[in-house]
């Protein structure tokens, strides 16, 4: 059995000869008769367990002398022997925290081997801590590094909008998170959040929100090539999280965003997130903070989605609880305050972080991880609606036709095109040769690509859809093939008389 080792210092050799007789059959004993020697054997032989010594010595005396050797050695538990009238100083090195214990000269066998174990015990015990306190900040360390490398996010979105983003932890790591998903180049979720509490847990949940979101992303959207509903999805991250956070007696406040730049409409889901501004051009200020629970504490039936159009130059302030808080100082709503900040001089996502920065940096110090994301729109789509075409019915017209839907159909669907440029020469063949054909080319709300064409004359509605019979000279192939390429198709007349046909493209990938 491996012996524990003990080094003993008193300036009498007599004094340490008779100790090692008592101790050298359950220790492995070092002795030294001066301080130097002494300090030389912690550095060359520790670390020692228990390190016991005189108080009077000549030279270095013992107190200064197990100071000294604390600072080589900090695990080792210190013994101090002392003489009558010595008491008072002993007392004061307990208290200072450089000895655990002192004897008093003479002292009993039992007392003394007593006084051993504790120390041996205790030095134990200081090492385990410091092996867990080397591992905790290990771990920490590591989580603190793929945090931050799996919760960041590229925040580049091409031209159409600019982005930029602060995020700054209380604690080494932030319970706050954000992420962008984007979809083509016309549509983006942005979500920003905080989990309830700070440091390594509250970065775990926030990272485990991040990768739900885009595992369903990719199965919805990447799988079945559909953009998904933002209340769809919503319902789907709290089913996949919502056991998991009340199991960790937690929640998590979230803001979800999406911008469609096809359609110029943001819209957005608040889960108990402190909100959002909406900052036009013209000066208006919109707040968007109408929420519902926060995600862990009930499962919402009802994921209530707000939407609102913007326009150029548009900017979208999101913000975590951390800035809301340092910017309001309780005497202002958020929202307030932050216009009120900001006044009519920023006109760039990174002049409205500075000015932020700068007016919570003039107020009381922070006490939580800090979030703000701010985005601008630098373009938007062409209207939506424009005002629609009048056309002869003529085959010459084809040409001003197609111009027509390549500068209003924003998908730039070639079999949406040809299924269009189908009906219109359908309609050229079976309408009056002086009648015009009224054409409206524009994107809908949900962001379909639409025609719709108006013509007078007899209207065709058919009653259904057959193969085509190649064997007969009007076969049916148009109809067949419009009906396959489109989303839907109807037919129907106005109140004045015209007929009327829309059609509406699939979206891509849409069977």
């Amino acid at each position: 059995m491996l012996q524990e080792k003990i080094l003993l210092v008193d300036d009498e050799p007599e004094v340490l000869s008779a100790l090692r007789i008592g101790l050298c059959n359950k220790y492995k004993i070092y002795t030294s008769c001066n301080a130097e020697d002494a300090l030389e054997l912690v550095a060359s032989e520790g670390p020692f367990p228990v390190i016991m010594s005189d108080l009077k010595m000549p030279g270095i005396n013992g107190l200064d002398f197990l100071e000294r050797a604390s600072a080589l050695s900090p695990e080792s538990s210190a013994i101090l022997l002392t003489g009558q009238g010595e008491i008072e100083d002993a007392v004061r090195a307990v208290n200072s925290g450089i000895i655990f214990k002192y004897l008093s000269k003479p002292c009993a066998r039992p007392e003394l081997n007593d006084a051993l174990l504790e120390g041996i015990e205790l030095f134990k015990q200081t090492c385990q801590q410091k092996i867990a306190l080397k591992e905790h900040r290990n771990e920490h360390k590591v989580a603190e590094v793929l945090s931050k490398q799996i919760t960041q996010t590229k925040t580049n979105l091409g031209d159409q909008v600019e982005c930029h983003v602060i995020s700054t932890a209380l604690k080494a790591i932030s319970g706050d998170f954000y992420e962008i998903v984007p979809y083509k180049n016309d549509c983006y979720d942005i979500i920003i959040g905080d989990v309830m509490g700070k440091g390594l847990s509250a970065a775990l949940a926030g990272i485990a929100v991040k990768n739900v979101m885009k595992l369903l992303v990719n199965d919805i959207y990447l799988n079945n090539k559909k953009l998904p509903e933002l209340s769809d999805l919503l319902h789907l991250i709290e089913m996949e999280l919502h056991s998991g956070l009340v199991e960790a007696e937690t929640f998590i406040t979230l803001f979800y965003l999406r911008i469609d730049l096809k359609s110029n409409r943001l819209s957005y889901i608040n889960r108990g997130h402190p909100g959002a501004l909406l900052l036009r051009e013209n000066g208006e200020s919109i707040y968007l903070g109408e929420g519902i629970l926060p995600l862990g504490v009930a499962i919402m039936a009802d994921q209530v989605v707000h939407t609102h159009e913007f326009e150029l130059n548009d900017k979208v302030i999101l913000y975590s609880d951390g800035i809301s808080e340092a910017i309001s100082q309780d005497k202002y709503h958020p929202f307030e305050a932050i216009v009120s900040c900001l006044g009519n001089n920023c006109k760039t996502p990174q002049e409205i972080i500075r000015k932020i920065e700068q007016q919570i940096a003039a107020q009381n110090e922070r006490n939580d991880d800090m979030t703000m994301m701010v985005l601008k729109i630098n373009s938007t789509q062409k209207s939506t609606k424009p005002s629609p075409i009048l056309l002869r019915r003529n085959a010459d017209e084809l040409f001003r036709f197609n111009k027509y839907l390549e500068e209003y159909l924003f998908a730039k669907d070639i079999m949406f095109s040809i299924a269009a440029i189908e009906c219109f020469t359908n309609i050229v063949r079976h309408t009056v040769e002086e009648s015009l054909i009224e054409i409206e080319a524009y994107t809908n709300e949900e962001g379909d690509d639409t025609v719709i064409f108006s013509y007078e004359g007899e209207g065709f509605v058919p009653e259904e859809i057959r193969l085509p019979d190649c064997s007969q000279q009007v076969n049916g192939f148009g109809l067949y093939l419009i009906e396959r390429i489109c989303k839907k198709v109807e037919y129907f007349k106005t109140d004045n008389g015209w007929n009327r046909i829309k059609l509406i493209a699939k979206e891509e990938g849409e069977s």
